[in-house]
Parts: structure tokens; sequence; C-alpha cells
């Protein structure tokens, strides 16, 4: 005759001081592995890594176009014509082309004045009023070298972080 078979039961851990008795524990998840802390820089932006790869060119059909020119608010006072839409964690505008998230003043600026060079990259002119990442006006787009777009980063942060506002009134 065949012995029955036992039940699966979970696993019992021993809790200490009591030999006799044993508390039923579910089984534990494997702990997930966290992301490394700061950013993630591809590959191709650490010094003697691999070139970048090159851009997909942006080719718009009058759908895709119609549908750019929707997401898109009237200039406000600085000039600054803001992307209404979902926008990267970046601040960034992101547009969906062919299936692809693709970056919305690169965008514009291929509407207005044709393909970005794979060696040049567009930087957000601040001295043109310009203080908005998801900001498409063509007029506040200018190409640069990415070395020259981190410089002019570097230089706008380092004004922004060095301007003091006075709370005290002014006597006189």
């Amino acid at each position: 005759m065949a012995e029955p078979k036992k039940p699966i039961l979970r696993r019992r851990k021993r809790v200490a001081g009591d030999a006799g008795t044993a508390r039923v524990t579910e089984p534990q998840k494997p702990k997930r592995r966290r992301r490394p802390a700061g950013p993630i820089v591809p590959v191709w932006r650490v010094a003697g890594g691999e070139p970048a790869p090159p851009r997909i060119q942006l080719t718009l059909t009058d759908q895709d176009i119609s549908r750019f020119l929707e997401k898109i608010d009237p200039p406000n006072i600085d000039g600054c014509t803001l992307w209404n839409a979902s926008k990267f964690a970046g601040g960034y505008g992101q547009f969906k082309l062919k299936g692809r998230s693709v970056l919305a003043h690169r965008v514009a600026w291929t509407l207005q004045h044709g393909t970005i060079p794979d060696d040049l990259v567009l930087d957000h002119v601040y001295l043109r009023g310009c203080r908005s990442k998801a900001c498409v006006n063509t007029a506040h787009l200018e190409l640069v070298t990415q070395e020259e777009n981190a410089r002019r980063r570097d230089a706008a942060e380092r004004w922004r972080t060095s301007v003091w506002v006075s709370t005290e009134l002014d006597e006189g």
C-alpha cells in the first residue's frame, strides 16, 4: 500500500528560546537590486567611449505636423511658445513620432530649418529670453556643439545661483 502524499507546508522558522514551537512564515521574495545613485551616462558620453549613435532623421507627414501644432501654446510674455503636452523627466517636451518619443524642440527646428547635423545639438539660448526647456520657439534655439551647450548651461547655472534676493525693505 502506497503512503499518502504529505501536504506542502510553508517554511517553518524556529523562534529563539522556544525549542518546542515553530512560527509559520511566508516565503521571502528575493530583494530587488537598486539602480546606482546618480545619472545614468550613455557610453558615448564617457571619455574614451564609443562615438554617439547616429540620430534618426525626422520625416514628418502632414498629419504629424498638424498633431504637433495642436500641442503648442501661443507665445508668452518672454516670447516662448511652450509645449503643452507630455514632457520627459527633465522638462523637455516629447512628441511621439513613428512609435518613438523625440524632443519637441528638435521637431520644431526640423519643421522650420530642416535636418540637424549629427555633430550639433540645439541650445535654448538663455540670453534670448528663453528660460524654459519646454520652449519650441525656433528663434530661441541655436545649433551648437555639445561642449558649447554644456559650457553655456554651466555658466547660466552659476549666474542663477549667484543672484541674491533681498527680503528687506529699502530705506530711503
